[in-house]
């Protein structure tokens, strides 16, 4: 068992929340913004359960955090959890002056298979869907 604990939030006082995601693809908005995603998209590839809780939510940000038991399927990815903002106006990378983020994270127990990244998608076309786009930077 692992535990995955991503914090978007700022130095404000959080108010206090409680949501549980443990659906294969369960959703939740925030509605300033910020959502979270349990996405255990690849959970066929072994055995197991995941579900993600979100612990408070702030006016810019969420905290939450990830439990799961995988078994089988070693070399398969199971799940990616993630949390992300959709921008009420979309823009040119040009017009980005900065992208204030700030994101902590741990694991508990052992012998884990895990990673944390941060994923950013960009397109030409400033209106792309929003789930993907022509381009990814991603930082591990």
């Amino acid at each position: 068992m692992g535990i995955k604990t991503l914090l978007l939030a700022s130095a404000l006082a959080p108010l206090a929340w409680a949501q549980n995601l443990c659906g294969q693809y369960d959703y939740w908005s925030a509605g300033n913004g910020y959502y979270v995603n349990n996405n255990a998209w690849g959970a066929s590839s072994g055995s197991g359960s995941q579900c993600t809780y979100i612990d408070t939510k702030q006016s810019v940000g969420t905290s939450w955090h990830t439990d799961w038991n995988w078994s089988g399927g070693q070399n398969n990815v199971k799940s990616y959890p993630h949390s992300g903002r959709d921008l009420s106006s979309k823009k040119l990378v040009s017009q980005i002056g900065s992208m204030p983020t700030k994101a902590e994270w741990g694991y508990t127990g052992s012998n884990i298979r895990a990673n944390v990244a941060y994923d950013l998608f960009t397109a030409n076309n400033p209106n792309h869907a929003t789930s993907s786009g022509d381009y990814e930077l991603m930082v591990w």
